[in-house]
């Protein structure tokens, strides 16, 4: 039966590693080994650490000065003895069948990699909101042994997860092809997660929830946007690109590379820069992004996504720093209206009642798009998780099994809580098939995104 280590690295994270180690050791098979990197804290972390390796053989303890998660991980795995690592941040937990889930599947599948799903726990008080479907696998793609580059194809952008916790690597894939998490950077996962999968001959996505996500106001992953997160982003994806490029797996595959970069656009400039307003650092990443893809842009490569990414982009640099972009941004945006018009014909093609649940921005943005590209839909309805005293609208308590029958399509309006509200459809009887599911858990873009990204182009035509 292969083994496997689980690494840790631990920075002032007094209050959550018990909870982390005891979920570890608390498992239905035992893992073969623990390592834990302590990288430098300077609350009670390591004394915690120490007096569980004291009373548990299978954990080994080592202190570093503070260098980073990066290199406490990479560290991590060179120090292992396991065939297979697995990833665990030190606030987070595993559930009890996860060392066993693992390995009956590796008996059964030699594989490169395994991924599985995570749910999440704490998310309420954290700050954020994120759906408990964030990091679930979708089922059409599990069971199934592929290449990674095949495997990348089919989950990117909407259902790749890039997240060294929520996978159980092959340790000789890590050293042989030198894959290692990038040193001083906050996204040190998605490079590596890039290259792992790329690399990687055999994987296998797995439904099992194996791993727990825990949200929490103070960590990496909450807090705001800063000038030193849009450098690391930046740098980043530079690195990303470069592999890319570089990489024999994908550089005919043009098709991929843009929607890869594009991707990449999207997450920098909606994430950061509507709050870190810095001119010097978006003038440089969209510089950075013309001089790498302007020769390789095709249009017909766009989709939704793609189009809408670009746009955004063409709008901030033309419209908030007033500088121009190498691009023809009225051709870019008539595709992203065209896409858009397909798409949103597909969905509603043939329904003549939908309800729409929400009643906020999304929904408004929805029925905008609806109107504007003339889709008839008969009978429209909204609907809210708790009745308001302030308005008459149907809560989804108060749905019934008529009305359920005579209505074609439930929509979850909102890409943010679009989880919870799946789940609360299925749960008061709505059959999944008639379910519309806006988006996938990664979607880049919105419909209130792509509403305003198409004004702004249009405003800036008119103005032109």
């Amino acid at each position: 039966m292969k083994t496997i280590s689980v690494i840790i690295p631990v920075y002032n994270v007094q209050d959550y590693i018990s909870d982390c180690l005891d979920s570890l050791l608390n498992q239905k098979t035992s893992f073969d080994e623990i390592v834990i990197i302590d990288d430098g804290s300077t609350d009670e972390s390591g004394a915690i650490c120490e007096a569980y390796a004291d009373k548990y053989s299978i954990i080994s303890y080592y202190k570093q000065k503070n260098m980073g998660a990066a290199k406490a991980r990479n560290k991590g795995v060179k120090l292992s003895k396991g065939d297979y690592v697995c990833f665990v941040d030190a606030d987070d937990m595993v559930s009890p069948a996860c060392c066993e889930v693992l390995k009956k599947t590796l008996e059964h599948n030699m594989c490169d990699v395994i991924y599985f799903s995570s749910d999440i726990t704490g998310n309420k008080n954290s700050g954020i909101t994120i759906s408990h479907d964030a990091y679930k696998r979708p089922k059409e793609l599990c069971n199934e042994v592929m290449t990674g580059v095949a495997a990348l194809k089919k989950t990117f952008p909407n259902d790749f997860i890039m997240s060294a916790c929520f996978e159980c690597v092959k340790k000789s894939v890590l050293v042989s092809k030198k894959i290692e998490f990038l040193d001083g950077n906050v996204y040190e996962d998605r490079l590596y997660s890039l290259k792992l999968i790329t690399e990687s001959e055999k994987v296998l996505f797995i439904e099992d929830t194996l791993y727990i996500r825990r949200f929490r106001k103070d960590s990496i992953s909450t807090t705001a946007p800063s000038v030193q997160k849009m450098r690391d982003a930046m740098y980043s994806h530079k690195r990303e690109w470069e592999y890319l490029k570089q990489s024999n797996q994908w550089q005919f595959n043009e098709k991929f590379l843009i929607k890869y970069a594009l991707s990449s656009v999207q997450m920098y400039f909606s994430e950061y820069t509507n709050t870190g307003n810095d001119m010097e650092l978006d003038c440089k990443y969209a510089e950075m992004f013309e001089q790498q893809w302007k020769p390789e842009i095709r249009y017909e490569y766009l989709g939704v996504d793609e189009a809408c990414s670009l746009l955004h982009l063409i709008n901030v640099m033309e419209n908030k720093w007033h500088i121009h972009m190498n691009f023809n941004s009225e051709r870019v945006r008539k595709l992203l209206d065209e896409q858009t018009r397909d798409w949103l014909t597909s969905v509603f093609e043939n329904v003549s009642s939908i309800i729409v649940y929400g009643v906020g921005e999304h929904t408004k943005s929805l029925i905008r798009l609806l109107d504007k590209y003339e889709i008839s839909i008969d009978n429209i309805s909204y609907m809210v998780t708790e009745k308001q005293q302030d308005n008459e609208l149907m809560s989804v308590s108060e749905l019934r099994q008529n009305l359920i029958d005579q209505t074609d399509l439930f929509i979850p309006s909102s890409k943010r809580f679009q989880g919870e509200m799946i789940d609360n459809l299925l749960v008061h009887g709505v059959p999944e098939t008639k379910i519309c599911r806006l988006y996938a858990p990664y979607n880049e873009s919105d419909l209130v995104m792509i509403v305003n990204t198409l004004e702004e182009a249009i405003h800036n035509e008119m103005e032109k």
